[in-house]
């Protein structure tokens, strides 16, 4: 169930929110709505932290990467066997993780 919020702000800025929102077919109360959920996510820490772990883990799916491969470079690195790992950008497909053994 929702609730109401009264605020103050100045009848221009009022005005312009409304122009914007009848643009969009939008009401006011959905973009004010809206613009509130995103401030609200900018500082919250914990979903900016799922949403970045969402992002990384789409990247490496679309390369290939499975989760056998981490792992296996983790027990690598845990095993001495250094490994460096290089998220590189060729400009046409986006990020790329890379794996190599160090000598």
């Amino acid at each position: 169930m929702s609730t109401q919020m009264n605020i103050r702000i100045e009848p221009e800025l009022k005005e312009k929110v409304s122009r914007f929102a009848r643009a969009e077919g939008k009401t006011t109360s959905d973009v004010v709505r809206e613009l509130l959920e995103k401030y609200i996510s900018s500082r919250d820490i914990a979903a900016y932290v799922d949403n970045l772990w969402e992002r990384i883990g789409g990247r490496l799916s679309a390369q290939g990467v499975t989760a056998e491969r981490i792992l296996g470079a983790i027990q690598e690195i845990r095993r001495g066997r250094r490994m460096r790992i290089v998220l590189s950008t060729d400009g046409l497909c986006g990020p790329r993780l890379r794996m190599f053994n160090r000598k």
